[in-house]
Parts: structure tokens; sequence; C-alpha cells
């Protein structure tokens, strides 16, 4: 009889704390709103101060998807049918998995099974195991877009594909779209300017999936809030050409921070402007040549945005023109750009080659040193407006590369050497034993 009593007493206890776990309520919902529920995959965070005793309202839950919530560093949850604040559909501790069987539901947050509670801040998330990505997850599966289309997307449940080279490397999960060129020339403008709520990045390409060329690129267009992007680019009027368009966001690249979440893209077309005879670096709009100490007047009006940014303006939608020059035995020259009309600023840029290695960046309106050259070689000038206004159309400017010296700081130590006259009347004699 003793045993018998003693199992029964266990059995009550066990009632008892199995009751206990399943009924923490907490009396604070936190965040104060309701917070819309992931239908994607991916983990969201619901809050990042959550107290052991608060409750957050859930709302959209995909009904028979599995979900994942977690309160970090450890706890205990109880899930609740909002429609009574009374129902427990589940409960247990951190991470808490369950399969969603209603729509709206709180979540309540403790510290134990015996329903601890603090005033301390604790992360807490939640995840869809098992809803789908986007559609458009895949460049393959990339959704059409027509002329001032406004498409809503969300690349919380994205993954990253295509990760092609196009301007500054760190991005993250994307969604994919496409635009067919209409026949003839157009400039077409993408934005998630104002309307994204998280850092975001757009790419366009052409070439087909797999085998992708990086044509335009922004991160964080200058005016638009909350580092969100606004880019244009110019169809080639072909009518078949097809622009593939990824909408991404910014990353950290050792993967500690990773920006994704919802936004609207919107697409507007204009009939496009004959962009500049030296629009390009190299082919059929190529760099102009310059004459060593002459003043030539360019123009950016119209310019295209550039494939890659220069180091020192990485984040800009840069229309740029491009200059060359052929070096000579002086190895040495001074570069000098000086805005003349509409333009603010005519920053600039060298490099060894076409898609070569950068020399020298400048913000402009400075003159800048560049040496040693190697005589007889052609080098290239890229010049660009910072993209402060909203066509990035800046306007005129004058560049000029004059031949200058090899130069040193120090002539210390320099045997034999000497000048004269002193004071100097038009003509400097330099005498040494060395070069």
């Amino acid at each position: 009889m003793k045993k018998i009593t003693s199992l029964f007493i266990a059995f009550i206890a066990l009632l008892f704390y199995s009751n206990v776990n399943a009924q923490c309520i907490g009396t604070y919902q936190y965040p104060t709103t309701d917070v819309t529920a992931s239908t994607a995959p991916g983990v969201i965070q619901i809050s990042d101060c959550n107290f052991y005793g608060d409750y957050s309202v859930l709302t959209a839950v995909a009904t028979g998807e599995t979900y994942e919530f977690t309160i970090d560093p450890g706890g205990f949850i109880t899930i609740v049918d909002n429609a009574d604040g009374v129902t427990v559909l589940s409960s247990g501790v951190s991470p808490l998995t369950w399969v969603a069987t209603v729509a709206n539901i709180q979540v309540h947050w403790h510290a134990d099974g015996a329903c601890g509670t603090d005033a301390a801040c604790h992360i807490t998330t939640m995840e869809c195991t098992t809803c789908p990505g986007p559609t458009n997850d895949d460049c393959a599966n990339a959704i059409a877009l027509a002329c001032d289309d406004v498409v809503a997307f969300d690349t919380t449940g994205a993954t990253l594909d295509e990760a092609v080279t196009c301007g500054t490397p760190s991005w993250s999960n994307n969604v994919w779209y496409t635009y067919t060129d209409s026949g003839s020339p157009e400039t077409v403008t993408l934005s998630t300017c104002n309307d994204a709520d998280y850092d975001t990045k757009l790419y366009v390409y052409t070439g087909d999936c797999g085998s992708l060329v990086c044509l335009a690129n922004n991160d964080d267009f200058t005016g638009c809030a909350g580092f969100t992007s606004q880019l244009e680019f110019v169809t080639d009027g072909s009518g078949t050409t097809v622009y593939r368009i990824a909408v991404s966001g910014y990353s950290v690249d050792d993967g500690s921070f990773t920006s994704a979440g919802p936004g609207n893209l919107t697409i507007t077309c204009a009939p496009a402007a004959t962009p500049p005879s030296n629009d390009d670096c190299s082919g059929a709009n190529g760099a102009e040549a310059l004459t060593l100490g002459l003043t030539a007047t360019g123009d950016n009006t119209n310019a295209t945005s550039a494939v890659s940014n220069p180091t020192c303006d990485p984040f800009g939608v840069i229309s740029d023109v491009w200059y060359s020059f052929v070096a000579t035995a002086s190895q040495a020259v001074d570069i000098t750009t000086t805005v003349n009309g509409t333009a603010d600023e005519a920053q600039f840029a060298v490099y060894d080659a076409c898609g070569g290695t950068e020399l020298l960046c400048s913000a402009g309106g400075v003159t800048e040193h560049l040496e040693p050259l190697v005589d007889g070689n052609t080098y290239y000038i890229q010049v660009w407006n910072d993209g402060a206004t909203s066509r990035l159309i800046e306007g005129t400017f004058d560049i000029i590369v004059v031949e200058s010296t090899l130069s040193t700081n120090e002539v210390e130590d320099v045997e034999d050497f000497s000048y004269y006259p002193n004071p100097v009347n038009d003509v400097l004699t330099l005498n040494a034993q060395n070069n």
C-alpha cells in the first residue's frame, strides 16, 4: 500500500509539473505592435529586448508549416492561440519546434518551466523551416518586368546564387528579375530608394544564367534613406537582349552580419539619349586621346554608369567618360580636372590599361602628380561625377595632362653637387658627379 501511495503522489506531482510547463503565460506584450510571421525560409528577429515574462503576438503564420522559436540565451516558450489568449498550442524549452495549426498566435517567453521572469533583454527569433523560398530565388526563375512596374519582393528566405563580381563584392540573399530590350535604346532606372526595409544592393547583368556579365550596380544611392539603392543602364536597342536584375543586400564577408528583408522594386524607362563619344574605355565609344599640355573640355551628360567603381568612390553611381595619353621619356605627368559648367565635381582615376590596374584615384579639383610611367605606354583616365543629381547628368569640365619630371624629395649626399647663379636669372645650371 505504501508503494502504491508513493506512486500516486509521484503521478500527481508529474501532472502538476506538466500543467505548470503548459501554462507559462506572460502579462505584457512586446513588441507592443503585432509582428508579421515569416512565411519563407530564414531566421527573422522578433525582438532584441524581450524580458522573461513578456509575450509577442505573431500574425499571418503559415498553417501546416513547421516553425522554430528561440530566446537567447535559452528559456521556456509557450505558444497560445491569440483568438482567446488561453488555449495552449505547444510549450517547451528553447528552441521550440511547432507545426502551425492557427494563423495568429501569442508566444510567451519565460526563464524556465516554473515561469521565471526577469528584466533583462533577450533576443527572440522565429524561423519557418519548411516554408518554400521566393519563386524567383534563382536566376533561372527570374520574374519578367515591364516599364513602370512596382513589384514587392522579400529576400529574407532567398539564397545567394550567381555571385558574379560586379561592384562591391559583399552581397547577400538575392532574388531575380529580367527586362527585355524594347527594340530601341532606352535609359532604364531601377530603384528601391526609400522603399525597402533593409540595406539593399542592385545589380544588372547581360548574358545567360551561369555565364553572366556585369553591366551596372549600386549600393547606397546618394539621397536615398536607409542605404537603399538606385541605378540606371542603357539598353542596346536590339529588341532581343535580356537584362538580368538581382536585388540583394549588404553582408559582412565573415558572415557576422547579413541584411535581407522586404521592399518594392520600381522600374521606369525613357528614350535613351546619345552617350558621349568617349563613354567607354575601349570600343566604338572608346577613350579620347589627349595631347600633353593642351586642355580638353569634356562632358559626361548622358554618360552611362560605370561597370566597376574606383577605390575613392566605391558606393557612388558614377557616370563616366574616358581619356588616354601616351607617356614620354620624362616618365611623369601632372593631371588636373576643373569643373566649368553644370558639373559639380570631376573626379578621376588613372589605369595602366582598360580594365587594368588603378594607379591613381582623385576627388578632382586639384593637380595630381603621377610617376613613374613607362615611356611610350598608353594610360587611361576615367572621369566621373559624384552621382548627386537624380538623373546623374553633371555637365562639362576641363582636363589637362602636362608632361612633368621624375622627382625626389631628397638631394642629400649628392657628390660634388653645385648650382649657379644664385639668385637665378632665366637659366639655372646644376652640376653633379652622378645623375
